[in-house]
């Protein structure tokens, strides 16, 4: 992972931040954080800080692999999908898959 994913990691959380402080969603979903965080793109301390200033009233998804202990401590629910059967060569629609 670079610099590049780096920047957009975080760009992608100061505006989860921004949008929370202005708007207050019902739901606020980080797709794909937990690897982010794995991958060391975003500083769990940083990710541990904006869920602390999620107001009351916004329920939140953190998605990916490799959750960090220290949220899945602080979780009201956790869960794990698991691949059961895949294609040898998955089919891939435009504004679907990518």
């Amino acid at each position: 992972m670079g610099n590049e994913d780096a920047r957009l990691a975080k760009n992608a959380l100061a505006f989860a931040q921004r949008i929370t402080k202005g708007k207050k969603p019902n739901l606020l979903v980080l797709d794909e954080i937990n690897l982010a965080l794995h991958c060391q793109l975003v500083e769990i301390r940083e990710a541990l800080e904006f869920l602390d200033k999620i107001p009351k009233e916004t329920d939140f998804v953190l998605t990916g692999r490799y959750a960090p202990k220290e949220l899945l401590e602080r979780a009201d629910f956790a869960n794990e999908v698991k691949d059961i059967k895949c294609p040898k060569e998955m089919v891939k629609t435009k504004g679907i898959q990518f």
